[in-house]
């Protein structure tokens, strides 16, 4: 103890009637604050507040130095009204054994009707605790806090709702997810939380865009996910979810399901990569059990084709199909060159991930590297490097559409190894080529809408020369489908109202 009169000045609040109890400034032996009052649902839980600040430092609107009410205050320091301790039956050891359980005893107190009071002119030094809390026992807490506090978790009187949970007393970054100027909410609040910025992620978030343009909902979107604390402060209508499925997505979906109203849509844009595929990956049969695992609290699962639907079948009893379309800002505006120079531009765009399906083209690409200027953008083997005249780092995100038309390409080739992931996932990738108006050549294999003017081939190095070769010979014909491709593209494949009503119906059950 550093003062003599400390606990004159807990008592100054403690004998008050209203008040159920009082906590003290809590400071380290270097001087630094670490305990003056706590906020709750900061960093998911609930955290103390400035403890990093130094002791003599105010801090926002001087709530260092200013007696106030909080509800909650650190057990490092507190003094609790007998009879107030008695009524709400003290500390719950066996939900909160070593943590929270001061956070669950005030919080108790205030639902019983009284005040939480936080005084900084009662001061304590605290050692550092030496303490090794087990991981699974602060996990259980966590979730016993949640279940039983969730409500004052995310709508904390003591802290503004437009500062970060993140962050103590830092303006929430994500603005979407505290501005809410209306007292009611005249359209429907959907949380999107996309798995990238790739064509993937744009499935759901360009849908949110659009129907937030189309004032059909009140969209979220955030590319991290959120806390379940951050859910229940937004307390949107639905959630809507990408992202491999591992322990975290399964207990994010649960934890959504068990404490909010929200209806849970999980988007699963391409069958997740196995080891047969990937040598990293789990096998097949323990992807597929996970799918089962995974996917089971989900209320819905939307997929682009009826191929993966299939896959899934067994996984759960409500899948629906939901093509995958471009939408109109930027695809419809971009604007590409074609001819520009003596060779024909024959183009692969692909990821990381993708590479195996270049790797189809090897001998192609060597056969033809003096009549074709061959364009790649994404990755390259060293050993293809010497054949190809234009490389170019991947481009995600906002940039992609733009960065595909730069590369001003007169045929663009899509080879597909055959596997689950390939024969059932989605053909946006021509769609977007379409829609730059290149000409498209794609392996058989590759579920393809009826209709979608585009040249198939097998997998074999003569079938893929002999169809480059028949487009590069006839370049008039060749500049012709590729515009046939954009015509279609810009009449069927196009993020419309009326395509948007499908994925309103899915989010939000019609």
């Amino acid at each position: 103890m550093i003062q003599k009169d400390w606990i004159d000045h807990l008592l100054n609040h403690a004998l008050r009637p209203e008040v159920g109890v009082v906590g003290a400034k809590i400071i380290s032996t270097e001087g630094n604050v670490v305990g003056a009052g706590i906020i709750l649902g900061l960093n998911g839980t609930a955290g103390a507040v400035t403890a990093s600040a130094v002791a003599a430092s105010p801090v926002y609107v001087q709530r260092l130095e200013t007696d106030q009410n909080y509800s909650a205050v650190s057990g490092s320091c507190l003094m609790i009204r007998k009879s107030v301790h008695d009524q709400v039956q003290g500390l719950d050891e066996h939900l909160f054994p070593a943590q929270f359980n001061d956070v669950d005893l005030c919080l108790k107190a205030r639902s019983a009707g009284h005040l939480v009071v936080w005084t900084p002119h009662a001061i304590v030094a605290l050692r550092p605790s030496e303490v090794q809390h087990n991981a699974e026992a602060m996990d259980f807490a966590a979730r016993a806090l949640s279940h039983r506090w969730l409500h004052y978790m995310a709508w904390d009187p003591a802290y503004n709702k437009n500062l970060s949970l993140t962050d103590s007393f830092v303006t929430q970054s994500n603005q979407a997810l505290s501005w809410r100027p209306l007292v009611h909410r005249p359209l429907p609040v959907v949380l999107v939380q996309p798995c990238n910025h790739s064509a993937a992620g744009n499935r759901i978030a360009a849908t949110l865009q659009s129907l937030c343009s189309e004032r059909e909902a009140d969209g979220v979107l955030s590319y991290t996910a959120l806390p379940l604390v951050e859910v229940a402060r937004l307390s949107p209508d639905s959630v809507v979810i990408q992202g491999q499925i591992d322990e975290s997505l399964i207990a994010s979906i649960s934890a959504i399901k068990d404490h909010t109203n929200a209806w849970v849509a999980y988007d699963l844009p391409e069958f997740p990569s196995y080891a047969e595929v990937d040598k990293t990956a789990a096998p097949l049969a323990t992807v597929q059990a996970s799918l089962r695992h995974g996917l089971a609290r989900a209320d819905l699962i939307t997929v682009p084709t009826s191929a993966l639907a299939q896959l899934l079948e067994d996984s759960h009893p409500n899948v629906q199909v939901i093509e995958t379309r471009l939408a109109p800002a930027p695809w419809s505006t971009l604007h590409s060159e074609h001819r520009t120079r003596s060779k024909p531009r024959v183009g692969w765009v692909g990821k990381a991930s993708e590479l195996g399906n270049l790797l189809i083209l090897s001998e192609v690409i060597k056969a033809l590297a003096d009549r074709v200027e061959w364009v790649i953008m994404g990755p390259c083997t060293r050993w293809l490097r010497p054949y190809i005249h234009e490389l170019r780092s991947p481009v995600e995100g906002a940039l992609f559409p733009q960065a595909l038309a730069s590369l001003n390409l007169d045929l663009v080739l899509a080879p597909a190894e055959s596997n689950l992931i390939n024969t059932s996932k989605s053909p946006v990738a021509l769609l977007e080529f379409g829609a730059c108006g290149f000409a498209v050549i794609c392996s058989d294999l590759l579920s393809i809408p009826e209709g979608l003017p585009v040249t198939r081939v097998e997998n074999s190095t003569a079938a893929w020369i002999g169809a480059i070769k028949q487009h590069i010979d006839q370049m008039d014909e060749c500049t012709r489908k590729g515009e046939a491709l954009k015509q279609k593209v810009m009449d069927s494949w196009m993020l419309t109202t009326d395509h948007l009503q499908d994925w309103h119906t899915a989010w939000l059950k019609g």
